[in-house]
């Protein structure tokens, strides 16, 4: 018993410093100036050309395409990290899901704030909807997956006793 209950603090610590850190990456990307953000995704968007341009499709990536992405990704793996630590404090999959979406629209909506005080960036409301959606998709992967390994562990329990 105490070998579980030690196992989850540890799960409960590794969760939380894990969610906190990916929340401080989406922060210092957020207090870049304008100039610096769009050098990175200039940066990244230069690779990522480079490499469809091997396989022969060109140069389909722009500059917002990456950044879109990059906030969908960023928050996608954001709540994923909220689910992990909320279900290693809750068992209730409909509770982890909400406070995942709940925490991760927060931060979202933090984080465009913080942009008004970096040179050169804004307040954006379509990024918030971008940041949500991602938090949204990983919280409905994540729950899927959860109700499926639970109906089959329930399938392979009742296989075992008959």
């Amino acid at each position: 018993m105490m070998k579980r209950s030690n196992n989850c603090k540890f799960k409960r610590v590794i969760y939380t410093v894990l969610s906190i850190l990916i929340v401080a990456l989406i922060f210092a990307q957020s207090l870049k100036s304008g100039d610096a953000s769009s050098n990175d995704s200039g940066h990244l968007v230069a690779i990522l050309n480079n490499l469809a341009s091997l396989f022969g499709f060109g140069e389909p990536f722009t500059d917002s395409i990456v950044r879109t992405c990059a906030h969908f990704t960023e928050f996608f793996v954001l709540s994923v990290s909220l689910m992990l630590m909320y279900r290693a404090y809750y068992c209730k999959l409909l509770r982890n899901s909400t406070l995942s979406v709940v925490t991760a629209s927060v931060v979202a909506v933090c984080d465009e704030t913080l942009q008004l005080f970096s040179e050169g960036r804004a307040f954006e409301i379509t990024d918030i909807f971008i940041d949500i959606c991602g938090a949204v998709s990983s919280v409905i992967i994540i729950a899927l997956l959860i109700l499926l390994s639970e109906r089959k562990k329930r399938t392979n329990s009742n296989c075992s006793e008959g």
